[in-house]
């Protein structure tokens, strides 16, 4: 992205991000992300990039992060809005979380200098560092396969969570800290350590940001 003559938003004195994603635990923990990158930021969170009333917002705000919900994509009129948005933006910066659906609409949104393409998947010190590329006026592109038929059948194949791990996947997904949880479960905080770290493995993910959207069924 060509910012010159532009301030990077990391140098900003006070920065307006809106944060759109279907998932409350992603977007607490997209939110938990910037407040760590950019503390003076003033952070909203939203459900939806289509929320009544939010367009204006989104046109103003120095930054907007979103998944491609369902809402935008289940109508021509969203998707025709969601392409207006980096034009419309004139050259701000707009994220779109993408797991690899809907390839065509993210190959459209790539070819706008003002957009990037990132997975809440990666791992928390990787987000962070692409974070940081966009808030210093880089494009950052990480276009994402969707998952093959092999691997949606591995997925399913994964490791049960016990009964302990269950009860601390809830708390963490509540927004209880380690320390929380052991105060809680009368546990110590090196036990829930080591929960946590087998939570991710059987569920196969690296942060807590994926943890926080990934879908669990212990059956």
């Amino acid at each position: 992205m060509n910012n010159s003559g532009k301030k990077a938003l990391s140098e900003k004195k006070a920065v307006r991000i809106i944060i759109g994603h279907a998932c409350i635990l992603t977007r607490r923990g997209l939110v938990q992300l910037f407040a760590g990158l950019l503390p003076q930021a003033d952070i909203l969170s939203v459900g939806s990039l289509l929320t009544a009333g939010i367009y204006p917002e989104i046109i103003m705000a120095d930054l907007v992060v979103s998944d491609i919900g369902h809402d935008v994509v289940s109508s021509a009129a969203g998707t025709e809005q969601l392409l207006l948005l980096p034009q419309i933006r004139e050259g701000k910066p707009l994220v779109m979380i993408a797991e690899g659906e809907h390839p065509a609409l993210l190959m459209q949104l790539a070819r706008f200098s003002n957009v990037s393409l990132i997975s809440a998947n990666a791992s928390r010190q990787k987000l962070n560092a692409q974070l940081t590329e966009i808030l210093d006026g880089k494009q950052v592109i990480e276009m994402m396969p969707a998952p093959a038929p092999a691997q949606q059948v591995a997925e399913k194949r994964r490791e049960k969570l016990t009964a302990s791990e269950q009860r601390v996947m809830a708390l963490l997904r509540a927004g209880f800290s380690v320390t929380q949880i052991a105060g809680q479960l009368c546990r110590s905080v090196k036990t829930v350590s080591t929960h946590k770290r087998q939570i991710m493995r059987k569920l196969g993910v690296t942060s807590e940001v994926a943890l926080f959207a990934q879908k669990y069924e212990n059956h």
